[in-house]
């Protein structure tokens, strides 16, 4: 696997970050596993928020508000978290995102319903697409093997200098835009498990797993994802500028 495509998996939906060998998740199927999905991926999220230099994390009962001050709309907005969220609620967080200053999404699960569409473009959110939620259950391994010449090793916050520039050459993305995300704070999370993969001692790869075996797939990166083991459980409906 070449190391523009490890890294694209992540940083496509504005992550910063690939999810490789996290914990799986145990789960019931069906709408059970989309629930615990989604809810593992708030807590991810606020794990991530948690370390960095500021952050806002409010829970309502069916969605939350999180800005992280980044540049990537997607990590600011309002999302939905419980199936059929209210959109009241999310209305009551959407009227608060102005005073952050930052860019921003709306996003429910599922299928867009005409009251999310009008509150979306009541803020200027015209824009929709769809993010598939995919899950790697317990017992499944994202690799295998280890490719010829490779060793993956798991490492620390001392290494986010290498995270950050094998990040940016790889994908081309400016250093400031990803620069809190693969900070050594990020790294030392509990939560956190980041790797290198090195060949002939020379790091090619990084990749950081959040606790909760998920992904978030970009339609572009969806036969990676498959590749890695992971299966869709859920879909996102995503309004954005």
């Amino acid at each position: 696997m070449k190391r523009r495509d490890v890294l694209k998996a992540g940083l496509a939906d504005g992550a910063g970050v690939v999810l490789m060998a996290a914990p799986a998740m145990a789960a019931p199927r069906g709408r059970g596993l989309a629930d615990a999905a989604n809810s593992s991926w708030l807590q991810a999220t606020e794990h991530l928020l948690s370390a960095l230099p500021r952050s806002v994390d409010q829970a309502g009962k069916g969605s939350a508000l999180l800005v992280s001050f980044q540049s990537q709309a997607r990590m600011n907005g309002v999302f939905g978290i419980a199936e059929n969220a209210s959109v009241a609620e999310m209305a009551e967080f959407a009227a608060q995102m102005p005073k952050y200053g930052v860019p921003w999404v709306l996003r429910t699960r599922g299928a867009a319903t005409p009251e999310f569409t009008e509150l979306a473009e009541s803020h200027g959110l015209t824009v929709q697409d769809q993010r598939a939620l995919a899950v790697l259950e317990k017992n499944t391994t994202p690799f295998d093997t280890t490719p010829p010449g490779a060793t993956v090793r798991r490492v620390d916050g001392a290494y986010a200098q290498t995270f950050l520039d094998v990040s940016v050459a790889a994908t081309g993305v400016p250093a400031d835009s990803v620069r809190d995300l693969l900070s050594g704070a990020v790294l030392d999370l509990p939560a956190a498990s980041p790797y290198v993969v090195e060949v002939g001692g020379e790091v090619v790869a990084v990749g950081l797993g959040l606790r909760g075996g998920l992904l978030a797939i970009d339609p572009a990166n969806e036969q990676l994802a498959r590749t890695l083991g992971f299966h869709t459980v859920d879909t996102w409906t995503i309004a954005h500028a």
